[in-house]
């Protein structure tokens, strides 16, 4: 449960490769998705409070994961330290 809740948070903020490869809107991630994002305003300045609220609710699905799943996360890493 811990390596499969850590490797989809892993994959929700993924930047390199889906930067590199998708070419199409709906096939980037969330953090390629902000970088269009910022970078798309012809003032030359980024849109601060819309990337903020952007990454405001990007963050959420991770939040929620953690709320539920939270402390069996802590409790296997705390199983498979070093003592």
């Amino acid at each position: 449960m811990t390596v499969a809740t850590l490797t989809t948070i892993n994959m929700w903020n993924e930047f390199l490769w889906p930067f590199l490869i998708a070419t199409d809107d709906s096939m980037k991630t969330l953090p390629v998705a902000l970088q269009s994002f910022k970078s798309q305003t012809p003032q030359g300045q980024p849109d601060w409070g819309g990337l903020m609220a952007a990454t405001v609710i990007a963050t959420i699905p991770t939040i929620i994961m953690l709320f539920f799943f939270g402390r069996r996360i802590v409790e296997s890493v705390q199983f498979t330290g070093g003592k």
